[in-house]
């Protein structure tokens, strides 16, 4: 018989016998597709990554082992069957095996130099003991990453007023920690990958400050890192630079982002709020007839008031008469705070204090005062009377028997409808002609009061006798006297 019809028989017997045994043992048919190889020290796949059965660099440097799964109806004792591992389609690793077959004798190891960077398929083959064929496996995919992610153009996108004033104890005090985006991203950010941010006081620094393994939630919604306001504390002050790297899932290091230089002064500054100053007030002096337009008080440059802060200036006790406050400085941003003219008359000849408050988290914090003394007015005008007659003579004759004779003042210095008059006269006897009557005018010629013929009698004919007149600033606490007329009363 030719040699070739004997193997077709030969094959023919052994399938009908492994049927048969199969048959006899109650066994089935190997599947046509075998379980897929295992490869015990791939990663696992965390949500939204991509990279199936990636691989570690740390394994890459030695033999890769795959565990086969032992498949059904594998060879009796003495029998013996082969499995070949398929690796990158073109690569092949066979390991014969004789029954029974152990499953702690089913791996097989791909060596270091056939671990190429890509992604690899992977299955394996099982020539059958009974007929020789051979049965495939399913085909799984293994990734090798050797390439690290770019972060060139990447950076910490921190706020403008870091940049610009650097971190401040005002600063963490109001904001905490620092929060910093990375933005734009580096390239291609995966779930999975390990975010490392340093803070160091040299350009070349690597003191860590926090690392995080992204989720996709992370990269969704903007990538962002943390500087804690202890760790910011905790570091001697000056001049710093943060950057950071990516350590992707299979342990590939980027290199450093770009350094961002942030100036730190963060040790806490002891509030320090002096006492006001009043301009051309010298010696704590205030000279009126000088602030006919009001008053300037200027805060010191190196009171320490934050940018944000309500700052309110006070002149006088607040609910006292004259008192004025403010919180709105000449311009933005200046320390001068403007006080009206009306409010400096009623502290005439008297000293008031001034000061200002700064609001730190609701809380009013006080300055040191300033006691200003305004001075009185000076050069206050004489009071007038009709009829006159001559050098200072007021002449009875000239006044009806039940006429009066008149007394009227020009305006003043800080007239207002506010203030208030008294005039006296004062000879052999004392005749009040206004006791603290309101003004009803600020222009023109400010009528205070008259006197009978009859009353000017009383005060002694052929006699010098004194008009005297006050204006009171404030609600009639105090009177500031006018110049006064001394005119001779005669027939």
């Amino acid at each position: 018989m030719p040699v070739s019809k004997l193997q077709a028989l030969h094959t023919y017997l052994r399938s009908l016998l492994s049927n048969a045994i199969n048959r006899l043992l109650g066994r089935r048919a190997l599947s046509t597709l075998l379980k897929p190889p295992e490869v015990p020290s791939a990663l696992g796949l965390p949500d939204g990554a991509t990279q199936v059965n990636l691989l570690h660099r740390s394994v890459l440097d030695q033999p890769l082992r795959v565990n086969i799964p032992l498949w059904e109806n594998s060879a009796p004792p003495g029998e013996k069957e082969t499995v070949t591992l398929r690796w990158r389609n073109n690569t092949s690793f066979s390991k014969p095996l004789t029954g029974p077959i152990n499953q702690a004798d089913l791996f097989i190891e791909i060596p270091p130099e056939e671990l190429i960077e890509g992604v690899q398929r992977l299955w394996y083959e099982v020539t059958e003991w009974i007929t020789e064929q051979v049965f495939l496996s399913e085909e799984i995919q293994v990734t090798i990453d050797k390439t690290p992610h770019t972060v060139t153009g990447a950076g910490l996108d921190f706020p403008p007023q870091v940049i610009s004033d650097g971190v401040t104890d005002r600063w963490l005090t109001d904001n905490g920690d620092l929060v910093v985006p990375v933005r734009p991203l580096y390239q291609t950010p995966g779930a999975g990958d390990t975010l490392r941010w340093f803070w160091s006081n040299t350009v070349s620094g690597q003191e860590l400050a926090g690392e995080k393994v992204l989720s996709l939630a992370d990269i969704t919604a903007g990538i962002k890192v943390t500087f804690t306001e202890d760790l910011i504390r905790s570091r001697p002050e000056g001049d710093f630079y943060a950057h950071f790297k990516v350590l992707d899932r299979a342990g590939n290091e980027s290199a450093d982002s770009a350094r961002v230089p942030i100036k730190v002064s963060a040790a806490p500054i002891a509030r320090f709020l002096p006492r006001p100053d009043v301009l051309n007030a010298p010696g704590d002096s205030l000279d009126p007839s000088d602030s006919t337009g009001g008053a300037t008080v200027k805060i010191p440059s190196n009171a320490v008031i934050y940018p944000d802060e309500a700052v309110v200036v006070y002149w006088g006790v607040p609910d006292t008469v004259g008192a004025f406050e403010t919180a709105a400085p000449s311009s933005s941003g200046d320390r001068e705070y403007r006080i009206p003219a009306a409010n400096i008359a009623p502290w005439i000849g008297k000293t008031v204090v001034v000061y200002y408050t700064v609001m730190e988290n609701g809380v009013p914090l006080k300055s040191f005062e300033c006691p200003l003394q305004v001075e009185k007015l000076s050069g206050m005008r004489t009071i007038q009377f009709l009829p006159l007659s001559g050098t200072g003579n007021l002449p009875l004759s000239q006044i009806a028997e039940n006429g009066y004779a008149t007394f009227t003042l020009l305006p003043w210095q800080f007239i207002a409808l506010d203030q208030f008059l008294r005039v006296t006269l004062e000879g052999d006897v004392t005749i009040n002609v206004l006791d603290a009557e309101p003004i009803t005018t600020t222009t023109g010629v400010i009528t205070a009061g008259r006197a009978s013929k009859a009353d000017l009698r009383r005060l002694g004919v052929n006699k010098i006798f004194s008009i005297k007149a006050w204006v009171s600033f404030d609600n009639k606490a105090t009177w500031q006297p006018f110049g006064i007329a001394r005119p001779r009363l005669i027939e």
